[in-house]
């Protein structure tokens, strides 16, 4: 499935959810309420967003476990130790049995 796939399913499981009914769901009457300049909702909710980059450093990376061979075995290609290497990087040591990501040096 690519993403041209997934944004026509979408749209048509919107519609369809729709279609049905003669008052739309909640989220589509704000959305129409805001583009034909309806009077807003009074009510609001505090919201969270979550962004999830794939690719991006997670946790693990950041502050990785110094000598834990099961990292090295599960991310070969990505695991650091503090001795650097012709091909890796070298973490800071935190003294704790963690490193912190050389690019996070400033913190």
């Amino acid at each position: 499935m690519n993403r041209r796939i997934f944004v026509k399913s979408g749209a048509i499981g919107l519609i369809s959810l729709c279609a049905g009914s003669t008052i739309p769901p909640r989220f589509l009457q704000r959305l129409i309420g805001g583009v034909a300049g309806a009077a807003p909702i009074q009510e609001r909710r505090k919201v969270l967003v979550a962004i999830f980059q794939r690719g991006a450093m997670d946790g693990l990376m950041a502050v990785s476990p110094i000598g834990d061979n099961g990292l090295y075995e599960l991310r070969p290609r990505l695991a650091m130790d503090t001795k650097a290497s012709e091909t890796r990087m070298r973490l800071i040591d935190l003294g704790n049995g963690f490193g912190l990501h050389p690019a996070l040096d400033a913190l």
